[in-house]
């Protein structure tokens, strides 16, 4: 199974108990198709390189936002579970971004079989 991160960009006001029912049902979704959660993060509240537009207003009135909350998970998981994941997030109003990659393993760096294209080899090491 391919390691996965996916980063969830919530609204900066949204409350610590819908944030943590979302991280329960996205981890027990990805723990019933046999995949394993490696690492949940709350990076905290950042601002955005610009403003994000919200499915629709909140109580307060609010549509674009300026900040929001981020939350990274790290994951191992069957590529069939990526859509259930979706699903489940796009229905939930809090969030305003979901971006899901496959990070590159340092692992499959340092196996590299020609020494000299290396970076983890001794000779290849600035002094």
């Amino acid at each position: 199974m391919p390691l996965y991160q996916m980063i969830l960009h919530a609204k900066s006001y949204s409350t610590p108990q819908t944030l943590a029912s979302l991280v329960r049902n996205c981890a027990s979704e990805i723990i019933g198709s046999g995949g394993v959660v490696r690492c949940v993060e709350n990076v905290g509240v950042r601002k955005l390189p610009h403003r994000f537009k919200a499915k629709f207003e909140d109580k307060r009135g609010i549509r674009y936002h300026e900040e929001a909350r981020l939350l990274s998970f790290r994951f191992d998981a069957s590529p069939t579970v990526l859509t259930s994941l979706e699903r489940l997030i796009r229905f939930e109003t809090d969030i305003l971004r979901c971006n899901t990659v496959r990070p590159v393993e340092i692992t499959k760096k340092a196996n590299i079989t020609k020494l000299k294209n290396n970076p983890f080899h001794v000779s290849n090491r600035n002094p």
